[in-house]
């Protein structure tokens, strides 16, 4: 399981996974790969946000059965975001997700 830094920029603020967390606590979000194929990209966005982020893997990737956290730093009122990946098999997945009510997000075949 590999840290990277995570940090998507609504307005002027992160978001966090929990609404009891200060502005300045940092925690962690994990994407566990379930599934048969490599995940090659991985992006994010508010729901406040048209913009998405870069690509929060760097040219890295997520192998079948590992997984991948990463640091959500500073700000803890931003809790839905919309996330896409995009797989070696060239399909993709985009779905939204509630950080406030999970730390972890599987993908499955």
């Amino acid at each position: 399981m590999s840290l990277r830094p995570f940090a998507i920029f609504a307005g002027a603020s992160f978001f966090a996974a929990t609404p009891a967390l200060s502005q300045t606590d940092d925690l962690d979000f994990t994407i566990i790969n379930r599934s048969s194929v490599v995940i090659q990209e991985f992006f994010a966005r508010s729901f406040e946000d048209m913009e998405w982020t870069r690509d929060l893997l760097f040219n890295d990737s997520i192998l079948p059965g590992e997984s991948a956290t990463f640091n959500v730093t500073d700000g803890a009122w931003l809790c839905e975001f919309e996330i896409a990946f995009w797989f070696s098999d060239g399909s993709n997945l985009f779905d939204a997700v509630d950080i406030c009510d999970r730390a972890d997000y599987t993908i499955y075949d």
